[in-house]
C-alpha cells in the first residue's frame, strides 16, 4: 500500500472514468450541462478530483431512492442497554430472551441489507469512507486510495460484518440454552461457561473494533493517526490514538467516554463506567448523542448491549476468565474462517454493479452484486 506510485493511481483513476463513462455517460452528459457554466467552474475550483465529482453527478441521476424513508436497523436492545438499571432483577431464562432479541435484531439487518437498496448503498457507503487507510500518518501524509477498485471490498465487509454479528449471536443464544439445560453437570457446565466467557470477549471485541473505525474518522478523527507500514490481522492499515482523552473531560466528555471506549485496554468489564457516563449524560441533555455520526450511535448501541449482556450473566453465573488456549470449539474455526474470508474479500471485482455507490439503488444492481458475492465465495471456498 505505502509503495503505490503516483503513476499507479493516475493509471486507476484513468481506467475508473473510463469505465464509468463507458456505462453513463447520457446521465454525466445530462447533468454535467445543467448544473450550469458557474456552478461547474465551481465544482473545478474546489480541487475535487473528476472521479468524486463524476460520483457526485451519478449520486444526484440515482433513481428510486428516498434517504427519509431509509428503514434502519433496530435500536430497541441498544436504547435499553444504554440506559439499564443496575438493580435490575436479572435470571437466565430473561437473558436467554435478551440474547435473542438482540439475535433477531441482527437477522433483520441483514435482511434489510438484503432488501433494502438504500440501506445497502449507505452501509456500503459508510464501509468504503471508514477505510483506516484514509486517515493521515504520522507526517499527516494520506494514502492515495480513493479509487473504485476498493469499493468492492467495501461491499463484502459490510455483508461480511453484518454476517459475523448474526451468527455471534446466534451461538451466544445456543450457549445459554445449553446452560440452562445442563444444571447437575458440572464439568459439562465448566466447559460451556468458558466458551461463554471467550465468545462473549470475542464480540465486545468485534464491537470496539467497529466503534474505533467510525469514531476515528468522525466525531474523534483529530484524535487518531494512521501508522506507516503497520497492518493489523486482516491486513487493514493501523490506527493507534494519539494524545491523552482525558483532556476532553470538561471541554467534550462524551468524545473523552468514546475515545476510552476505543481504547485496547478497556475491556467489557472497564467499558461499564463509561458507558454510564453517556447514559448519566444522554439522561441529562438528549441533545448530547445527536452529535454523533449515524453509524457512531449505531455500533455504540450495539457496544453497550454485550457490555451490558455480560454484566448481566456474570451476576447470575460465575464467569471464568477468558482463557486462549481453552473454550476455543467456536472461536478457533470462527476465525479460521473469518481469516480466509478476508483474504477473499481483497480480491472481489464487483464494479459492474457498485461503481458508483449510489448504483446499488438502480433496478437489479443490489440483486446482481449479492448474486456475484454469493457466487464468488461459493467458488473459492470449494477451492480451499
Amino acid at each position: 500500500m505505502e509503495g503505490i506510485t503516483q503513476a499507479d493511481v493516475v493509471r486507476e483513476l484513468h481506467n475508473d472514468l473510463v469505465r464509468k463513462y463507458s456505462s453513463h455517460a447520457p446521465a454525466i452528459e445530462s447533468i454535467w450541462r445543467s448544473l450550469g457554466q458557474n456552478k461547474r467552474a465551481s465544482c473545478l475550483k474546489a480541487g475535487a478530483s473528476l472521479n468524486i465529482i463524476i460520483d457526485d453527478i451519478l449520486e444526484a441521476d440515482s433513481e428510486d431512492r428516498d434517504r427519509k424513508n431509509r428503514p434502519r436497523k433496530s435500536n430497541k436492545a441498544a436504547a435499553a442497554a444504554l440506559g439499564a438499571s443496575p438493580d435490575q432483577d436479572v435470571a437466565l431464562p430473561g437473558l436467554v430472551a435478551n440474547a435473542r432479541d438482540q439475535h433477531e435484531s441482527l437477522e433483520e439487518y441483514l435482511e434489510l441489507l438484503s432488501t433494502e437498496s438504500a440501506v445497502l448503498a449507505y452501509t456500503v457507503n459508510t464501509w468504503f469512507f471508514s477505510r483506516p487507510e484514509l486517515l493521515p500518518g504520522e507526517k499527516g501524509r494520506r494514502l492515495p486510495v480513493h479509487t473504485d477498485k476498493y469499493i468492492s471490498p467495501a461491499f463484502f465487509e459490510a455483508i461480511h460484518s453484518a454476517v459475523r454479528g448474526a451468527a455471534v449471536w446466534g451461538y451466544i443464544c445456543h450457549l445459554l440454552e445449553l446452560l440452562g439445560l445442563y444444571t447437575a453437570d458440572k464439568v459439562y457446565r465448566a466447559i460451556l461457561l468458558q466458551e461463554i466467557s471467550n465468545v462473549l470477549s470475542m464480540e465486545y471485541e468485534r464491537c470496539r473494533e467497529l466503534l474505533k473505525r467510525h469514531v476515528q474518522i468522525g466525531t474523534g478523527s483529530k484524535w487518531f493517526k494512521r501508522v506507516s507500514n503497520a497492518y493489523d490481522r486482516a491486513g487493514n492499515a493501523r490506527v493507534t490514538m494519539k494524545g491523552n482523552p482525558e483532556q476532553l473531560t470538561r471541554s467534550d466528555p462524551q468524545l473523552h467516554y468514546m475515545l476510552r471506549l476505543c481504547q485496547s485496554e478497556t475491556n467489557a468489564t472497564k467499558a461499564v463506567p463509561w458507558i454510564k457516563k453517556l447514559s448519566d449524560l444522554y439522561h441529562a441533555d438528549q441533545t448530547e448523542r445527536e452529535k454523533l455520526t449515524e453509524k457512531e450511535a449505531e455500533i455504540l448501541g450495539d457496544l453497550a448491549v454485550i457490555v451490558a449482556f455480560t454484566q448481566d450473566l456474570s451476576s447470575i453465573v460465575s464467569l471464568p476468565s477468558v482463557f486462549r488456549k481453552t473454550g476455543q470449539l467456536f472461536i478457533s474455526k470462527y476465525q479460521e474462517l473469518d481469516a480466509e474470508l478476508n483474504q477473499l474479500g481483497k480480491d472481489i471485482d464487483l464494479r459492474d454493479y457498485v461503481v458508483p455507490i449510489s448504483n446499488l439503488q438502480e433496478p437489479s444492481m443490489a440483486e446482481g452484486a449479492m448474486s456475484a458475492l454469493n457466487k464468488f465465495i461459493a467458488e473459492k471456498l470449494a477451492q480451499i
